[in-house]
């Protein structure tokens, strides 16, 4: 299974990919509670969407520390613009953050 995450400070929004096909939303969790939902769903793959700026930072650390926790392969993808992406997609605030990871999975879907 291939997990997305659409990582902040509050919030990580989550989706997944089963087949390597298509990427489903999940819900979001809070971010305190990100590393036990993580360890629920045993992810093969988990795909962290990086932006620019200071969020960046947290991302590559957050990817780090999963990587060397789960011992998955952890790939980042740019999320430039993928919580715009997400707010035209749907109109529910508390699915735009599982919606953006959905189309950073999408990104990553599309490359490999």
């Amino acid at each position: 299974m291939i997990i997305a995450i659409d990582y902040g400070d509050a919030h990580c929004g989550l989706a997944q990919s089963v087949e390597g096909k298509f990427a489903t939303p999940l819900n979001s969790v809070k971010t305190q509670t990100i590393f036990s939902k993580l360890k629920e769903l045993h992810p093969e793959i988990l795909v962290v969407g990086i932006s620019e700026g200071k969020s960046k930072e947290a991302a590559e650390k957050f990817a780090k520390t999963v990587a060397n926790m789960l011992g998955c392969r952890v790939e980042l993808i740019d999320e430039t613009l993928t919580t715009i992406e997400a707010q035209k997609l749907g109109k529910n605030k508390d699915r735009e953050h599982s919606l953006a990871a959905a189309i950073i999975l999408e990104r990553f879907l599309e490359n490999v």
